[in-house]
This record gives C-alpha cells, structure tokens and sequence, in this order.
C-alpha cells in the first residue's frame, strides 16, 4: 500500500510538471550592457572593494565568481544590514559610525570626534583611496542573474567615513563630499540589476539624506549651500524607482539552482524522508511558473503606482502552507525546504521609504528658500505634488508642537510623528534664505 502510495505520488507530481511558460521566458532575458570597459566599471570596483591591499580591486571584482559565502552576505546587503555589532573591526567601527548617521543630529554628534574621525580614517586609509575612487567611476551592475555580493559593510564604512571625515574638515568640503556621494549613488540606483546594489545604494542614500536633513534644520547654511542640497535630495524617479531588473535577476539565479539545491543538500541534515522526496521527479518548472505570474502581476502594479495593496504571493505559490493540498502542490518549498524567492514587498516598502525621506528633506528646502507668505501648511502645499507622501498620496503631515514634518511609513498609520514608526524630520526654525 505505501508502495502503491509513493508511486501515485510520484506519478501525479510528473503529470503536474509544466514547460516554461512565456512568461517565465520573457522573465528570463537578460538586459543591455551599458559599459563594456572592465577598467571602467565602478561596479567591479565595488565587487572587489574588499580585497587585500596591493591588489587591483577591479581585476579582483572582474575575477570573482560565486561562492558559498555569497549567500550570507546578499542576505545582508538586501537587508540594508552591516557585518553583527563586535563580529571584527570592521563590525565594530562600521556600529559605531553608522550610529552618527542614525542618530537625530549627525552634524551635532561630530563635535568633539575629529581625533576618533581622523583615527578612524586612517585605519581604513586603503578603502577610503579606493572609495574615492569609485566615485569617479561610472558604474553599470554586471551581476545580473548571479549572487555575487559586494562586501556592503566595508563598503558602507568608507562612505560614512569619507562624508564624516569631510565634516570634520569643515563644512564647505563636507558640503562637497555629500553632493559627490548623493549623485554617485543615485546613478548607482538607477543602473542597479541586482537586489545587493539596488539596497546598498538604498542604505548610502538614507546616510547621506539624514546628514542633508541635518544640515538643512540648522541656521549655518547660505542660501546657496541650500540651493545644492535642494537639488540632490530631490524624489526619486521612475527609473531610480524601478524594481524590475534587481528582482527579475534574483528571479533567475534561484530558479536554475533549484535543480541543484535539491540534489545537494547544504546542511546535510535532512531526514530520510524529505532526501527521498527531493530524489524525485517534482515540479520545479510549474513552480517557476507561478512565480513568474507572480512577479509580472506585482511589476504591473508597482508600474501602475499601486504600492499599497500588491498582489500576494500565496496567491501564486501556495506558501506557506495552510493543508495538504499545498504541500502536494508546491512539494520543492513545502516539503523538501528549498527557499521561496524574495517576496517584492519588502523591497518596495525600502524604496518608498527612501522616497519618502528625500521628499521630507526637499520640503525642509522647500520652507528654507520657497514662498514665505502664509502659514506654514500654506507653504507647504505650495510645494506641490512631487512632496506629498508617498504612502498615501497626500500631502505630508506636521505636527506643530513637536516641529516636525513627516510621513506616516510602511504602517500606513499616523502616529504623530513618532520616529519609532513614521518617517520625521525637523522643520527647519531659522529665517527663510533669499535667493
């Protein structure tokens, strides 16, 4: 009888086996290359950037190719995370760093750390020069359809200390070193085709919009420092936007290696039973399908500006698991343990939010060199459509007795301007600036 069972099974997963659908071969083409030079790719520069001194780190970024450790690391960058809190030097100093930027004031906590910025910076006097570097550089992502992660903590570190390190100088080069880093990385976002670049520019840009924000709330600026933040710090556009490549890749990396993740199993603990299931003959390309489905309707979606309610994705792959139905269904998921592929919320919801902090800092501008006349509410719509909240399509919200501008955030709630849970920033107290 359990003889007779298996191979039911077996026979009904076969018949359920598809060809590839044309959406999943429409998903599965690969984009132009916009540079063809290898020695002037920024993108390989960031591919190598960790490599030992000495070493070309272009080359070394030319040369790499996949490795185990990759699959940690893209989890990191995709998360927007460095390298754990005390795990190496890198770890700590990139803890420490990243705690200047994220606090309510990173112009203020620099005062008294240009010793700590200066030792800092010479520690990591090798990844600064090569940091600088990169920004000369133009930059087009080559590792579509692969995982090939750049060291983003690294990475990370040097950006955020070659912006401190300008600061610390005084702020014309640190105005200087901010317009640099925002324009790099903003080309870097547009001609991202992979989730780590995409996020990792994402991350550089939420560092360098909350020091403009910063900058912006105090009374130091000339009006024409504020013209140039104004400038940087405008809302992202469609391209800048787009999600399509950075997912689509991602999309073809994890379903060719589903073949060979069933065969190998990693963590060499898996039961008898599902090594059993894995050694048959399951639908992988019908579950390829439905993912494929799956990515086109939330594309369309995310086209059509629709961010707030996107299609789900157990709608299509039937996971996770509610009954059996589901695990005969999708067996490659729900029985053998391969990983699901990324789910587009999340990394939608990090480019509203990022739109959301540019838009917050453009009307911090905004109030320092636009229309005086009325109140503030008065002057803020006067800023048009381009500002309102993109979460809800509606102008930003202020609450007046705490002086803050904001936007409610992935929740979609109004939480009066808690940073815990909305997207704030200060409204800016000084006199407006002529032009």
């Amino acid at each position: 009888v359990a003889a007779l069972g298996i191979g039911a099974l077996g026979l009904a997963w076969i018949a359920m086996e598809e060809p590839p659908s044309p959406l999943y071969q429409g998903l599965t083409g690969t984009p132009p290359r916009a540079i063809t030079d290898v020695n002037k790719n920024g993108y390989l520069l960031l591919l190598g950037f960790d490599a030992p001194a000495g070493q070309d780190p272009i080359h070394t970024g030319y040369e790499r190719r996949g490795e185990e450790h990759d699959t940690a690391a893209a989890k990191a960058c995709m998360g927007g995370e460095a390298e754990k809190e005390g795990s190496s030097s890198v770890g700590a100093s990139s803890h420490v760093v990243k705690g200047w930027f994220r606090s309510t004031d990173p112009v203020g906590q620099l005062k008294g750390q240009s010793d700590s910025i200066k030792s800092l910076a010479a520690r990591e006097a090798s990844s600064l020069a090569r940091y600088r570097q990169w920004l000369t550089m133009p930059v087009d992502d080559w590792g579509y359809g692969q995982l090939l992660s750049p060291n983003c903590a690294q990475i990370l570190l040097a950006h955020r200390l070659f912006i401190l390190e300008g600061f610390s100088q005084d702020s014309a080069t640190g105005l200087d070193r901010l317009e640099a880093d925002v324009q790099s990385w903003r080309a870097a976002l547009g001609q991202s085709k992979t989730l780590m670049m995409k996020m990792l520019a994402v991350t550089a840009l939420q560092d360098d919009t909350a020091m403009a924000s910063a900058l912006l709330s105090g009374s130091e600026l000339d009006g024409n420092s504020v013209t140039r933040l104004s400038k940087v710090v405008r809302p992202l556009d469609q391209v800048e936007l787009s999600l399509r490549w950075p997912m689509q890749s991602h999309f073809v990396w994890a379903t060719q290696s589903a073949q060979a993740d069933l065969k190998h199993d990693k963590s060499d603990d898996r039961p008898w039973y599902v090594s059993f299931v894995a050694g048959m003959r399951l639908p992988v390309q019908r579950r390829a399908n439905a993912y494929a489905e799956y990515y086109e309707a939330v594309n369309k979606a995310v086209a059509a500006g629709r961010y707030s309610n996107l299609p789900k994705p157990s709608s299509f792959i039937r996971t996770p698991p509610t009954g059996v139905l589901d695990y005969l269904a999708n067996p490659v998921e729900n029985i053998v343990g391969i990983e699901p592929l990324p789910s587009w919320e999340p990394y939608v919801l990090r480019m509203m939010e990022l739109d959301a902090q540019l838009r917050l800092v453009g009307l911090q501008a905004w109030i320092r060199r636009g229309p005086q006349d009325g109140d503030l509410l008065t002057r803020l719509a006067k800023a048009g459509q381009a500002y309102y909240d993109p979460f809800t399509g509606l102008p930003m919200l202020v609450n007046q007795r705490k002086g803050l501008i904001y936007s409610v955030g992935r929740d979609g709630k109004d939480q009066e301007g808690d940073r815990a849970y909305d997207i704030a920033v200060v409204v800016p107290s000084v006199s407006p600036l002529s032009l």
